[in-house]
């Protein structure tokens, strides 16, 4: 592992302040958020391969026209919305 580092080498240090307390909430709202449109959150899931990447718009467009899952390129066969409680 010549020249390897470890990963905590290669993560910034950071401290919180107040300028940058919200930046763990947006990068929350970043991966809740639709990989297709970046405006829905993500409440679909692909049938087979059960990824969870879109709003249920984008994942029904996407079934309709045959395409393969974004995260995985796998078939999509069908689409189940979920619901948060």
């Amino acid at each position: 592992m010549r020249g390897c580092k470890l990963r905590s080498e290669h993560l910034p240090e950071e401290t919180i302040t107040p300028d940058n307390a919200n930046d763990t909430e947006n990068d929350f709202d970043d991966q809740n958020t639709c990989i297709v449109c970046f405006e829905n959150p993500k409440d679909t899931v692909f049938y087979k391969c059960g990824h969870l990447a879109c709003c249920n718009a984008c994942a029904v467009m996407m079934r309709d026209r045959n395409a393969d899952c974004p995260i995985c390129r796998a078939q999509i066969v069908d689409v189940t919305r979920i619901y948060q409680v």
